[in-house]
């Protein structure tokens, strides 16, 4: 009979050093697309449960960018350029709505805006479409610009409804920077 051979690796050290570290996940999840760079600028996260959206944000913002350049290798600071190049040609952004109040059921959660051909107003729907009303777009309210579009939905924060996107790879016009230090 044959015996097979079976070769065990051991594993020294710390196991986790192959696997990505949380916050340098998501500042690669922010666009930086190389691992190395990702750790690299893991470093000057302050906050851990900041999501790669506001790491990407903030990681677009030449003030920061000029921060962190002064600190960073090259090869990470030349990743910072390929971002901003990236995300300079994409001008999708996520409109900003007011919150808003809407007489609902409790039992509604979600509202979607819908439009019809031909029709210059939107509907503000349940996901279940038991309840339609009829909106007007207004500056602080554009539901006709974001109607039929999967990637917003109304949520409601106690008394009022706020947009939420379903889209990680909009821009938010506003960024706190709080938790992102240069």
């Amino acid at each position: 009979s044959r015996r097979r051979h079976t070769r065990y690796i051991s594993v020294t050290g710390v196991q986790t050093c192959a696997l990505p570290i949380y916050t340098a996940a998501k500042v690669f999840l922010a666009g930086v697309r190389s691992r190395g760079a990702a750790i690299e600028l893991s470093a000057y996260v302050t906050n851990p449960s900041i999501s790669a959206i506001k790491v990407r944000d903030a990681l677009l913002r030449p003030d920061t960018v000029d921060a962190l350049k002064s600190v960073l290798s090259t090869e990470t600071a030349d990743w910072l350029d390929l971002l901003a190049e990236e995300y300079s040609t994409q001008t999708d952004e996520m409109p900003i709505f007011s919150d808003f109040t809407l007489d609902v059921p409790h039992e509604v959660e979600a509202i979607h805006a819908r439009k019809q051909p031909g029709k210059k107003y939107a509907f503000l729907c349940s996901t279940d479409g038991r309840f339609i009303f009829k909106a007007k777009s207004t500056e602080n309210l554009p539901f006709y610009a974001i109607a039929n579009d999967p990637r917003f939905v109304f949520l409601r924060r106690d008394d009022s409804w706020y947009l939420h996107c379903r889209d990680p790879r909009l821009r938010t016009q506003q960024v706190d920077l709080e938790d992102f230090l240069p």
